[in-house]
């Protein structure tokens, strides 16, 4: 498999320089508006603007993730913890709505679904366990006669649902019997809420199943069937989200005094998932390794041939988005079964020197007419310029901090590449290759890097103004050279 890379040349830091009450230089994030919808890549953070105004002090869900924002507009991570919205809270963990069991400190449990909290009786795999109004659990549970159960992500392009209702045995010689489907619900704000389609023949069969003893043997189970589309009436993919399929049954001659509700509770996810790899940033050479994984969740994509999809990846700025490079799009690669491969790279390299730039893109997947996408961010250990420099010194000696906002501990190389006159456009040579000079950084960490710039220029040939130094792994950096 090939490896996409992306070269980066340069990035402009939401930063601008201050003057604090001291008199002393300062750094402060750049001020409320920008110019364009996107992430702004800061020095110690990322700021995120919205109509030309940045986000502040609140959350906010950026590409189905909730972040949180600073009063300054400082990005502070992925939201954990409790929200509220029209008296409803829900849960979040590390910027998604929370699945799972919740434990409070006084040891009492409750139960959370796409973020809000379960009350009543609720089944999580085949035990029915009983919740109070509050979302406490009771500690009663129960393992039930019957369970309805189906695949726990569907696509939202599924045609037919498979529902399997399960007889779990018992000493009561009876006969049950289970027909197909009558309704389904979506999850929404924590309640159960009707799908209304007008659509009357829903279910694909129209027949009825005998579950428990008969005939001298027992039947466990029976599949019944369940049109989701058909019968919300519509013809295009489904909301995403949690439903429930209702499935009834009952005693057999005596169904409707007995009969009962079983539910199969699943979650509609898109038909392909992009899943980046990881947050990336700049490492070695400005150049950085993208990885994404296309998970396919649909049947109907699963049967396509690879030649029919392509990838690519697209930037945005001020003008919106366009693909990163000029390259065609590359069709995805099938794997030794003929399959969509789990994970797919490809070679991509392009030149993203754009003054003003600030790291936002997406990965394109493109199947026919059909498109998906998914957002990401390139993050890289931004310079920051400490002093100046005079062209009387015998040694010019530039300084720069360099700041590691990651939440890992990172390796960076410092060397020194080129350099020019930022605003006569003078390339000056490239600095010969040299031993590769690394920093580490541990998460938070800060430090300051100095160069020599006589060591590889004749500084007596330059003349005063602004300079950039590009730097193997950092970035670049501006430094202004005084004749002084």
């Amino acid at each position: 498999m090939k490896k996409l890379t992306k070269c980066i040349a340069a990035a402009l830091a939401a930063a601008i320089m201050t003057v604090s009450a001291a008199g002393t230089e300062a750094f402060a994030l750049a001020p409320i508006y920008y110019t364009y919808t996107g992430w702004l890549n800061g020095d110690k953070t990322w700021v995120y603007c919205v109509n030309d105004i940045a986000v502040a002090g609140k959350n906010y869900e950026i590409d189905g993730i909730l972040y949180s924002f600073a009063e300054d507009g400082s990005c502070t991570g992925k939201y954990s913890g409790w929200t509220k919205q029209d008296g409803v809270k829900r849960r979040y963990s590390e910027g998604l709505p929370y699945t799972g069991w919740l434990k409070n400190k006084d040891g009492s449990k409750k139960y959370c679904l796409d973020g809000y909290l379960v009350t009543g009786n609720f089944q999580i795999g085949n035990k029915i366990y009983s919740f109070g109004k509050d979302g406490i659990y009771t500690g009663k549970s129960k393992k039930p006669k019957f369970t309805a159960s189906c695949e726990s992500r569907i696509s939202a392009d599924m045609k037919k649902i498979s529902v399997t209702v399960r007889h779990h045995g018992g000493k009561e010689d009876k006969e049950y019997i289970t027909g197909e489907p009558t309704k389904m619900e979506r999850w929404e704000n924590g309640k159960w809420v009707d799908c209304i389609g007008e659509a009357a023949e829903y279910a694909v069969n129209d027949i009825a199943y005998v579950l428990g003893k008969s005939d001298g043997g027992f039947i466990d189970s029976a599949e019944v069937h369940f049109s989701p589309k058909v019968y919300m009436g519509i013809d295009y993919d489904m909301p995403l989200g949690y439903y429930r399929i209702t499935v009834n049954y009952g005693e057999s001659g005596n169904y409707l005094n007995t009969e009962k509700n079983l539910y199969a509770v699943f979650e509609v996810v898109p038909p392909l998932e992009i899943i980046m790899s990881e947050e990336v940033y700049v490492l070695d050479k400005h150049c950085v390794d993208i990885k994404a994984n296309f998970k396919v969740n649909s049947e109907r994509l699963k049967n396509l041939d690879g030649s029919e999809i392509t990838a690519n990846i697209f930037m945005c700025d001020e003008e919106g988005w366009y693909p990163e490079t000029e390259i065609e799009d590359e069709p995805v690669p099938e794997n030794e079964n003929g399959e969509f491969p789990a994970w797919y790279e490809a070679d991509w390299t392009g030149s993203i020197y754009k003054e003003g730039y600030n790291g936002g893109y997406k990965t394109v997947v493109k199947i026919g007419d059909e498109e998906y996408s998914k957002e990401f961010r390139v993050d890289w250990v931004k310079p920051r310029e400490i002093s100046s420099c005079s062209l009387k010194d015998g040694n010019v000696v530039v300084s720069f901090e360099i700041y590691n906002k990651l939440d890992k501990e990172i390796k960076v190389r410092t060397n020194i590449t080129s350099m020019e006159s930022k605003y006569r456009s003078v390339f000056l040579e490239e600095v010969p290759d040299a031993e590769p000079v690394y920093k580490t950084l541990k998460p938070k960490e800060e430090t300051t890097v100095s160069f020599n710039i006589s060591d590889v220029y004749d500084t007596s040939k330059l003349e005063s103004g602004w300079y950039t130094i590009y730097i193997d792994g950092v970035g670049y950096v501006d430094f202004y050279l005084h004749d002084n």
